[in-house]
């Protein structure tokens, strides 16, 4: 396909919004196959088109470089791990169950986003790092609101209840935020992403130990 039949089809002033965003969409999905079989540092903009059947000039229309892209990757990424974190948290389980399946979820979708970076881990925090501190800030900044609804509606309903100093949904969900840091992509071992059943399991005794914690300070609470 050429780039004049790209134009035709589609131009920067042209195309509603959604067929604006499924083109996005079609080009970071290229992305994250070419980057999971050469890497990001071989992968360029030429390569990106060819990959997802459009003309360059198409591709520049939406990103100003690779380093674009990478960042357009991660944002979809995130997107996607806070709209599971909702479902989850929408959903009419208990609160319990809903916050032990949001700790594996969170870490479980970060971990399936980055398996195709695996092996370009490095170059692309190097390049992203600089670029989305304050977007990182909102996105875990998100992930504790959701978090914090549920401890909230187990506290209400009388499934969780705390003292100090876990004294308020707030600091508990921070809390389990900050415990499972450790287990994010960028902070695991590249060996990890070799074995996801594996790391499954690692994450499925981590939630399990969590959970146990916040149990046992809601008895202590309830029946010192």
């Amino acid at each position: 396909m050429n780039e004049m039949t790209n134009r035709s089809i589609f131009t920067a002033d042209e195309g509603s919004d959604a067929d604006r965003q499924d083109l996005r969409f079609t080009i970071l999905d290229a992305a994250e196959r070419l980057v999971e079989h050469y890497g990001y540092k071989k992968m360029t903009m030429q390569d990106l088109a060819r990959e997802a059947g459009i003309g360059v000039g198409t591709t520049y229309l939406h990103f100003k470089g690779k380093g674009d892209v990478a960042v357009g990757v991660l944002e979809r990424a995130n997107d996607r791990v806070l709209h599971s974190l909702r479902d989850i948290a929408d959903s009419d389980r208990p609160a319990p169950e809903r916050l032990r399946r949001m700790l594996e979820e969170r870490i479980l979708r970060h971990y399936e986003s980055a398996r195709c970076a695996r092996h370009s881990m490095d170059e692309l925090m190097a390049v992203l790092r600089p670029h989305i501190q304050s977007r990182v800030a909102e996105w875990t900044h998100a992930e504790r609101v959701l978090f914090e609804r549920v401890l909230a509606d187990g506290e209400r309903q009388g499934q969780f209840r705390w003292e100090t100093p876990l004294n308020r949904a707030e600091t508990v969900a921070d809390t389990l935020l900050n415990a499972t840091n450790g287990m994010m992509p960028d902070a695991i071992l590249t060996t990890d992403f070799d074995d996801p059943e594996a790391f499954r399991q690692k994450v499925e005794r981590l939630a399990a130990l969590l959970m146990r914690s916040v149990e046992r300070q809601c008895r202590e609470t309830i029946d010192p």
